[in-house]
């Protein structure tokens, strides 16, 4: 699940909103993490190759709705959980001083 703060690529353009990838799972995984999401955060579903987007749907970006929803995930969905998150203009003095893994 991906949710980019300039929009998720599609084609040449921008989608807001919430993401996902998917490879290897049953379409019925899919769509139950498809309403999901949202009915969690709402949006426009719409579908490219393997992506799934909620164009326009809710965003979040605090720690604990985060962390929260990675718990959820877990849980209702039965799979581990990995959050990754990239920073802009993020110096290594400043990576060494957040305790932040490197990688």
């Amino acid at each position: 699940m991906f949710c980019y703060r300039n929009g998720t690529p599609w084609d040449y353009d921008s989608i807001k909103g919430i993401a996902f990838y998917h490879n290897m799972i049953s379409r019925e995984e899919v769509d139950g993490l498809t309403k999901f999401l949202k009915d969690k955060f709402g949006g426009e579903i719409a579908e490219k190759d393997h992506r799934i987007f909620l164009k326009n749907s809710s965003e979040i970006y605090q720690p604990k709705e985060i962390a929260d929803l990675a718990v959820e995930l877990g849980n209702k969905f039965e799979v581990s959980t990995e959050l990754t998150v990239e920073l802009e203009n993020f110096t290594e003095p400043e990576q060494e001083q957040s305790n932040l893994p490197s990688s």
